[in-house]
């Protein structure tokens, strides 16, 4: 599968079932009775025992927002995505039985939840150890932030990037 944000970039699974979530009309209609509900880039399911939440941006050639307002949006479109699921599972005509496992890793102890912020940046002119350590701290800051606004549902919560995939045999990240 091959996602395409904004023409920015593209994620190929290897071992992961995705779903693009935006594209799903059932994971929509919360975006449609609530104004300014939005959904993760992508979900889908690792090993069958894993439930991969992943928010992928990229601000190359753009500031990035404030922590607080990058963590904000990212838990409000994780919250709006298992209302999605939740519809889906209970109203999908075509993709009912994706949902329905969506549902079994919300409703199983024994399964886990990870949600994923992809964040892509432009690298800096700074000298690279002295980067490395600025963007090692920003992003373990917005880390911490994400998993304040997530720890209701999950403490699996990281920020990562094309550099420090955390799931090479799963999934590649290509620049277009």
């Amino acid at each position: 599968m091959k996602y395409d944000a904004e023409s920015e970039h593209k994620i190929l699974q290897k071992s992961i079932t995705i779903t693009k979530v935006i594209t799903c009309s059932n994971c929509n209609q919360p975006n449609q009775a609530f104004f300014g509900s939005k959904g993760v880039d992508i979900l889908g399911i690792l090993n069958k025992d894993v439930l991969l939440f992943i928010e992928a941006t990229n601000y190359r050639g753009y500031e990035r927002p404030k922590p607080e307002d990058l963590a904000n949006e990212t838990a409000q479109k994780v919250r709006d995505t298992l209302a999605g699921i939740v519809g889906g599972a209970r109203n999908s005509t075509h993709h009912s039985a994706e949902y329905k496992a969506y549902l079994d890793c919300l409703g199983s102890n024994r399964k886990t939840l990870q949600v994923v912020l992809w964040l892509e940046e432009n690298s800096s002119p700074t000298p690279r150890p002295i980067q490395e350590k600025r963007e090692k701290r920003a992003d373990r800051n917005l880390e911490n932030l994400l998993k304040k606004r997530l720890n209701w549902l999950t403490t699996k919560v990281y920020v990562v990037n094309h550099e420090e995939n955390p799931y090479q045999d799963s999934l590649t990240v290509e620049f277009l």
